[in-house]
């Protein structure tokens, strides 16, 4: 372990002497289109602990990537995107 710590100082001592240049992040914009899929995934979202993010095939063979409060929706799920932007399942 003693060898280690004094070859991390050197490496990342070395990281300073090159700052990376700042950037803005920029948020993804995720397109929406009606249409019926099934969920593939779903995960917490990365911006709360309270909503899930559904992955969904959708039956044209693209996917969408849509936001939910609820814990309805689970893997294998077959549902319905709305022109309003609500969530069925079918």
């Amino acid at each position: 372990m003693k060898r280690v710590i004094p070859f991390l100082f050197v490496a990342l001592a070395g990281c300073g002497s090159n700052p990376v240049p700042e950037k803005a992040i920029q948020p993804n914009v995720m397109s929406y289109q009606p249409g019926s899929g099934v969920v593939h995934r779903v995960f917490p979202t990365p911006a709360s602990a309270n909503m899930n993010r559904l992955e969904v095939k959708m039956d044209n063979g693209s996917v969408q990537y849509v936001d939910t409060d609820s814990r309805d929706f689970q893997r294998g799920n077959r549902i319905a995107l709305s022109e309003d932007r609500q969530i069925r399942k079918q």
